[in-house]
């Protein structure tokens, strides 16, 4: 699906709402719905960051966990690329800090909006590990590129994928644990092998 936002084309794979499907499926603990929204929230940030800072962006494709960011011949700054990658868990974090506040002040506790702060939260979190497509990848990858000289850039990749399969170890784990529980949640596993993938695939 594609479309034109003021001169940029943004575009969603099918494998973004492939991902989003398959976790609504297999979503047990009823939240699917929050996620859903916790993920628009996060995307709208990108976007709202974009044209925040002007950045000269010749097209936005949105991917399983991560975005990808066409520059054409343009190049945007270090501080841009992190605000822009970074906007995206701040959005979330934001909201999270909103959804606290209504909740102190709400005579009665609501859940929806507890499990809406935790969904925010968690969200935020997982896009800040330094893997692949994920916002903490490219701010890594946006750091490496702007601190290596030209002729280091091969390790761009080499380090990228050190550093990925540093953070997946444990969370294949946590994985692994998770599917002798009781209600063998298989979400992080699913996730695990996706962005293994993602980080071998570069």
């Amino acid at each position: 699906m594609e479309f034109n936002l003021r001169g940029i084309k943004v575009g969603f794979s099918f494998e973004f709402f492939a991902v989003i499907a398959l976790y609504m499926l297999l979503d047990r603990m009823g939240i699917g719905l929050l996620a859903l929204a916790a993920i628009v929230i996060h995307e709208g940030g990108h976007i709202l960051a974009m044209r925040a800072v002007k950045a000269p962006i010749v097209s936005l494709g949105f991917y399983p966990f991560g975005i990808k960011l066409n520059q054409g011949q343009n190049r945007l700054s270090y501080a841009q690329e992190i605000f822009i990658f970074t906007a995206g868990p701040g959005s979330n974090l934001l909201t999270a800090a909103i959804c606290g506040i209504i909740l102190q002040m709400l005579a009665v506790f609501s859940e929806t909006l507890a499990a809406f702060l935790t969904v925010n939260i968690l969200l935020a979190v997982f896009n800040l590990l330094p893997v692949g497509r994920l916002d903490g990848g490219q701010i890594v990858k946006s750091f490496l590129f702007h601190m290596l000289p030209e002729d280091k850039i091969y390790w761009v990749r080499i380090l990228q994928r050190i550093l990925g399969f540093m953070v997946l170890t444990p969370m294949f784990a946590l994985s692994f644990y998770l599917l002798g529980a009781p209600e063998r949640n298989m979400t992080l596993l699913f996730t695990s092998v996706y962005l293994a993938y993602c980080v071998w695939k570069g």
